[in-house]
């Protein structure tokens, strides 16, 4: 939902029921759970049906358009693997990967709690650099970045500063040889098992497709299960795609390898996803999709 909301491919409608009048506390919101908060309160106070807050252009975004951009290879189109027609008022439930993080049960109010404003802002700002930098000997230019942080409606002071770090974070050596196409050409550097890095490195060795912002629908477990993969490295032999590489970026704080443990296992259910996914679109068995967190900020690469 946080994706949804701050990075839409298409127009992302809210709807907030009524509720009971309640005393909250004054002030302008200073994070996103109060954000939310205020607009509830602009709702008790509207007498309802009206729009609350609205931004952007209305219009669907289609596949087509040509204002697009540096970077990594997009498709709008979102994949589907099984049968999805139609809207039905009542049917298969609808979840993202990122809601199987964690606990099997999940507090909303705690989702909003999580993190503040400022690093969900950062965290969005990383992800759109990153939707645009390919190969580590493309990412865009300084005023590029620039451009691409005020489309994304992100105004700060220090966004030189950001954009300074994020190229010394770009820098570091796990992230530099996941970001440069040579390290798919060395065995000891692929995420795959023997057998299956011999097969990828036959002949002249894979050709590579970059995907960013893999838009994805499949059926799962008895409902749709809709994502977006920040990375999928595609590996060919002419037509024929022999292995998959799912890499999710990750902007949390990470102190030591526990910490990284940590996260492995909290965000497993969202990377298992992704595996199911791509292996049902692609044709492709399990151990040739691998799925990898990329703590940006650490420099770590972490196999899932």
């Amino acid at each position: 939902m946080y994706v949804a909301m701050t990075r839409p491919a298409t127009p992302f409608p809210m709807f907030i029921p009524p509720i009971e009048p309640k005393t909250k506390e004054k002030g302008p919101p200073g994070n996103n759970g109060r954000t939310a908060e205020s607009l509830v309160d602009r709702r008790r106070r509207s007498g309802g049906r009206v729009v609350l807050f609205e931004d952007g252009d209305p219009g669907v975004v289609v596949p087509g358009r040509t204002t697009r951009r540096t970077g990594c290879r997009r498709n709008r189109s979102r994949h589907h693997a099984g049968t999805v027609r139609g809207f039905r008022r009542r049917g298969p439930s609808r979840r993202a990967p990122s809601g199987l993080e964690g606990p099997s049960e999940v507090d909303v109010a705690a989702i909003f709690e999580a993190g503040s404003g400022a690093n969900m802002q950062h965290g969005t700002l990383v992800h759109a650099w990153l939707e645009h930098t390919e190969w580590a000997d493309r990412i865009p230019d300084d005023q590029t970045l620039q451009q691409i942080a005020h489309r994304n409606h992100i105004h700060v002071d220090d966004l030189d500063v950001r954009i300074a770090k994020l190229r010394t974070d770009l820098q570091q050596p796990e992230i530099q040889a996941m970001l440069t196409e040579g390290s798919y050409h060395q065995h000891q550097w692929l995420p795959f098992n023997d057998d299956v890095s011999q097969q990828i490195l036959e002949g002249d060795g894979p050709q590579l497709e970059v995907q960013c912002e893999y838009p994805f629908t499949i059926n799962r477990d008895g409902g749709i299960l809709n994502g977006t993969i920040d990375r999928l490295v595609l590996l060919r032999h002419g037509d024929s795609i022999v292995a998959a590489d799912t890499i999710d970026y990750k902007t949390d704080y990470v102190e030591n390898q526990d910490d990284i443990d940590e996260k492995v296992e909290y965000y497993r259910g969202q990377l298992e996803a992704y595996r199911n996914a791509v292996s049902r679109v692609f044709g492709l068995d399990d151990d040739h999709i691998a799925t990898r967190l990329a703590f940006v900020g650490a420099g770590q690469l972490a196999t899932v």
